[in-house]
């Protein structure tokens, strides 16, 4: 621990305290770079509120999950998407193989069964409640990965959120539904028969949905924390997430696929694997 220290010390005594008004451009930039990198490895490393915000949030989205997506079909189902919301379900459960699936399925049978059953008062409320606590509970880790200590007013907060519940999935599902659309036109077709252009519209069709997450973590970095986010910061970073969360979810695919955890787990396996998968997305 003492040659960290000292290491630590030196890092700030020679990044920190050097003034780079007197440098030049790309010298003060490169600095610049080496604080960014500092502040990353200090609060991944040295800060474990980083891992407890994302098993907190964890325990938060078991929890508001089916309500979530219940709330999510039930906008949907006046822009005649609703039915697009297990697809999703399924490619962000990719990694768990067959296991995803039976998640998938398990988690739908639920929405149904609040979709088609009568809340009352006291269970719509309750519902709305655990989106509004799980949307709560993100902000908070959001504001503290930003080092925010001011959180949004209530009737801020109220208004914010309820955008994001309503809104959000509108967005996401109408962009899910072109994206099918246009993949199963005549003309998308003919242009993948196409030499040399059939190749770069395969390509682009490969790149899309990672896009698509990369505009997503673009959108929660500039909206979740309660401070004002430069649109070319959040989208370098939403960058450096989207391609560190699709190799994870490479390597975890692999990881799943291998490990005999049914032998120890049995019926639990899948919620386990559910479970670590959430906490990896998460941090």
């Amino acid at each position: 621990m003492g040659r960290v220290n000292l290491l630590q010390q030196y890092l700030i005594r020679h990044i920190w305290d050097t003034d780079t008004r007197a440098m030049p451009t790309w010298r003060a930039r490169l600095v610049g770079a080496w604080r960014v990198f500092y502040l990353i490895i200090r609060d991944v490393l040295f800060d474990s509120q980083l891992t407890l915000q994302a098993m907190s949030l964890v325990y938060t989205t078991l929890l508001a999950l089916v309500p979530l997506i219940a709330v999510s079909v039930s906008v949907l189902k006046g822009f005649g998407v609703h039915n697009q919301i297990e697809p999703v379900l399924l490619n962000f459960l990719e990694p768990l193989g067959s296991r995803g699936v039976e998640i998938t399925k398990t988690i739908i049978g639920f929405v149904e069964k609040i979709n088609s059953g009568f809340l009352g008062a006291v269970g719509l409320a309750v519902l709305l409640y655990s989106v509004i606590s799980l949307m709560q509970k993100i902000e908070q880790a959001f504001n503290h990965t930003w080092h925010v200590s001011e959180e949004r007013s209530f009737a801020q907060r109220f208004s914010d959120y309820l955008s994001v519940i309503l809104i959000g999935p509108v967005l996401v599902f109408t962009a899910v539904v072109l994206t099918a659309s246009v993949s199963n036109t005549t003309l998308y077709q003919k242009m993948l028969e196409l030499p040399g252009l059939g190749f770069i519209v395969s390509v682009f069709s490969h790149v899309l949905p990672f896009l698509l997450v990369i505009l997503a973590f673009t959108f929660i970095y500039i909206f979740m924390p309660n401070t004002r986010v430069q649109l070319r910061s959040a989208l370098l970073g939403a960058t450096i997430a989207g391609v560190l969360w699709q190799g994870v979810g490479w390597f975890f695919t692999w990881f799943v696929s291998n490990a005999n955890y049914s032998a120890i787990y049995s019926a639990f396996a899948a919620m386990f694997f559910f479970m670590i998968w959430l906490y990896v997305s998460w941090t």
